[in-house]
């Protein structure tokens, strides 16, 4: 018995024959596949047998990963058990047990493996568990021992998220400090704090710092480690396991939504967040804006058609680095772009600070109660010129 789902998950359907259809225009014994493009990709019509939403509830299983991010333990909605999974260092099965037929392709990291060619998939390259190896080279490969290699030949210590490369930066301690201008993805640079800047680029990042892969832990020469190398692992395992939970971060894509800001601001504990320039929608302004200002140009989003970024960062400091190109630097000169904390403005008289701070009280309500928190930006951003922008009734403020 085939089952067939629909998106909006309120229901499935079961079909006697396997659905080989190329997209969702196709049809099976009746079922009509429909609606490409739209909300709702799937439609069944008679012939199905129609299950409720408490039949689906009971579908739901909830995956429990381990240090690495693999499913290891697989749970239904009574909290039971019906997948256990152990893997060898380099990710090919040991171990593993189900109760039930159902099964699941998200295994080691919680990648998803290809039955058919016994392969993971990362985004940028295939791995090959059985060989220990990816299929293709490392977009980053001049600064690995191999093109091929995964985690620098250490699974159990590193994760590699995307089959490729970037740094967030640590402390001597083991203190999160921010990123280079690649951002959070990736394995972890250690440096000085007082060498650090927020931003800094990626080659003045590495001359200036070490990678964790390539942090030394100091050895008594007796198989065991001095007071100094019992020190210096702790610090290796506080930035490894902090990395790790950067993927859970609403900021590790470089990207920030309201309904994102709005929950760090809930739950963040007022932590910074760290946002691509590159993803900022800056319209409606244009270089010949920013060439007016030799000392940065500050404009407020809030009251123009682009709500996306008004609504998340308000007013942003745009400062042109390269006319000839239109590369702009958005935030200060530490790389902050704006403090998420809804203050109310002394009123000034104007109709324009009056609708402002109406607006920041209507959002501290949807917020609700929380801790203020700054964002910080990496990379830079292009701006191009009124002759190449145009879109008519789109306010532009002084």
């Amino acid at each position: 018995m085939y089952r067939v789902y629909s998106l909006s998950k309120d229901n499935y359907a079961n079909f006697e024959v396997p659905y080989h259809g190329k997209d969702h225009n196709d049809y099976v014994n009746g079922a009509g596949f429909c609606c490409e493009g739209k909300d709702k990709k799937l439609q069944t019509y008679g012939g199905g047998i129609g299950k409720g939403n408490e039949e689906y509830e009971k579908m739901q299983y909830y995956y429990h990963a381990d240090h690495l991010g693999s499913s290891s333990y697989i749970t239904n909605l009574d909290a039971q058990i019906v997948k256990h999974v152990e893997y060898v260092p380099f990710w090919e099965v040991l171990i593993e047990e189900r109760n039930q037929s159902w099964n699941t392709p998200y295994l080691f990291n919680g990648k998803e493996l290809d039955e058919e060619t016994g392969l993971y998939y990362y985004g940028a390259r295939y791995y090959n568990p059985r060989e220990s190896i990816f299929l293709s080279m490392d977009p980053m490969f001049e600064k690995t021992g191999t093109p091929y290699q995964y985690t620098y030949q250490n699974p159990i210590r590193f994760t590699d998220p995307t089959g490729m490369e970037a740094n967030p930066i640590y402390d001597e301690n083991g203190n999160f400090l921010g990123t280079d201008n690649r951002g959070l993805q990736g394995e972890a640079i250690i440096m000085n704090k007082d060498n650090f800047s927020q931003g800094m680029s990626h080659e003045e990042a590495k001359s200036k710092g070490t990678l964790l892969s390539n942090y030394n832990v100091e050895s008594d020469g007796k198989g065991g480690l001095t007071e100094k190398g019992k020190y210096q692992a702790a610090v290796f395992d506080r930035i490894n396991m902090h990395s790790l939970g950067l993927k859970n971060r609403p900021d590790y894509d470089g990207f920030l939504t309201l309904s994102e800001a709005n929950d760090w601001y809930r739950n963040g504990g007022g932590s910074p967040l760290f946002v691509n320039s590159a993803l900022i929608d800056l319209f409606p302004v244009t270089l010949e804006n920013v060439n007016q200002s030799k000392n940065g140009y500050y404009f407020n989003f809030f009251l123009t058609q682009n709500t996306e970024t008004g609504l998340v960062y308000g007013s942003i400091k745009i400062t042109l680095m390269d006319k000839k190109n239109g590369i702009v630097r958005l935030g200060d000169k530490k790389g902050l772009l704006d403090t998420y904390d809804f203050d109310i403005k002394p009123s000034d008289g104007t109709l324009k600070r009056a609708v402002r701070n109406i607006g920041t009280r209507i959002g501290k309500f949807v917020a609700g109660e929380g801790t203020p928190f700054d964002i910080y930006t990496y990379g830079t951003a292009k701006l191009k010129s009124n002759s190449v922008l145009f879109k008519p009734n789109a306010p532009i403020l002084p």
